[in-house]
């Protein structure tokens, strides 16, 4: 198996501050709290680009749980 191109891995790594920096402000305001303002802020990325990942809150919401259900379940 070829090793991801540079903007591949630029993706995935982009797409993994967006998840961790969602996980810290869903942690810190809820969910009927945070924005997608909040995440792109923590996240260190304009709010159009947290679009480009995730189209809604719901959405980054939903892969952060998948997220954090699969590192459970290798544990």
């Amino acid at each position: 198996m070829n090793a991801p191109s540079r903007r591949e891995q630029n993706r995935m790594d982009r797409t993994r501050r967006i998840l961790d920096a969602g996980l810290q402000v869903f942690a810190e305001a809820g969910y009927s709290g945070t924005t997608m303002d909040a995440v792109a802020a923590a996240a260190g990325l304009s709010k159009p680009t947290l679009y480009q990942y995730f189209p809604s809150k719901d959405e980054l919401f939903q892969a952060m749980m998948l997220g954090l259900r699969d590192r459970m379940m290798a544990v």
